[in-house]
């Protein structure tokens, strides 16, 4: 993965979003009224994590730099970098994550 130039604060990630596929993995259609479900995007930075309340020191997310996310389309913030839509998003907004990149999604 590339070391993006942003930096998240706290808890926060940045994923770059990636196109909802037209076809599940069975090969089952997916109509465009159903694609406005979760979102889908594959991590690119992510945040030290929030200040403990007791000692102070940040406590990391499980989330890694490379893996596919998945979250609620309304969640965080949609941005524009070098022509490409990211989204900073909390680390509690992750519906479900796997530690695999897709390969249409090279970050």
């Amino acid at each position: 993965p590339m070391n993006f130039p942003i930096k998240p604060h706290e808890d926060r990630i940045i994923v770059k979003l990636i196109e909802k596929p037209d076809k599940t993995s069975s090969g089952l259609h997916i109509p465009e009224t159903a694609k406005g479900a979760p979102s889908m995007g594959v991590v690119v930075a992510v945040g030290p994590g929030r200040a403990c309340e007791h000692c102070g020191l940040p406590k990391s997310t499980k989330i890694e730099t490379g893996w596919t996310v998945v979250f609620p389309e309304a969640a965080g913030y949609q941005f524009e970098w070098d022509d490409v839509e990211y989204k900073t998003l909390r680390a509690s907004d992750i519906i479900q994550y796997e530690p695999i990149v897709l390969e249409n999604a090279a970050i």
